[in-house]
């Protein structure tokens, strides 16, 4: 904050000067980031899904938008298509539905088949796996490779007990037949 807009600012309401207000307007900040984050990643969700579909983003409609929130189970019934359908138009429909679900407002699109729960450790360790960046999935990899012991196991023999260790194997004749 500049000095000149303090000027401008009620001072009893807020304090920019002490700690709890810097505290306050940093959360704040971090909070719109993770509003705009989540909208841009819903944004690059739905150019794969249209990908997948063989349509550009100009060629879109709020017919695949709708298919896209019904593959995400997301309720798609509050959406004003009146308006014409553009990028912009778009932009504001994934910021309104990214609010809604920071605010827990998201109420799941009506399904007739049932949803199972993934809850074994396998499938939430290959989610929290698939999160990562490319440079924890490195370090991931490289510490699953130490733990993994790469030599073969040692086989166990057997030894006999009147075996003197100075003569030779060879003065016994063949062994094992």
């Amino acid at each position: 904050m500049r000095i000149n807009e303090v000027s401008s600012l009620n001072l009893n309401e807020f304090n920019p000067f002490s700690k709890r207000s810097r505290q306050l307007r940093k959360a704040n900040i971090a909070g719109q980031k993770d509003l705009k984050a989540t909208a841009d990643n819903l944004g690059n969700e739905f150019a794969s899904y249209l990908g997948t579909k063989g349509i550009s983003l100009k060629q879109a409609g709020y017919s695949d938008l709708e298919d896209f929130f019904n593959k995400k189970n997301v309720d798609s019934s509050n959406i004003d298509k009146t308006v014409p359908f553009n990028t912009k138009r778009l932009q504001q429909i994934f910021m309104a539905k990214a609010k809604e679900a920071m605010q827990g407002q998201v109420k799941p699109a009506a399904s007739t088949e049932p949803t199972a729960k993934a809850s074994s450790a396998y499938v939430q360790t290959k989610d929290a796996a698939l999160k990562l960046n490319a440079k924890e999935k490195r370090r991931l990899i490289q510490q699953l490779e130490k733990s993994i012991s790469t030599k073969p196991a040692k086989k166990a023999t057997v030894v006999d007990k009147n075996f003197d260790k100075s003569q030779k194997l060879s003065d016994f004749g063949k062994v094992g037949k």
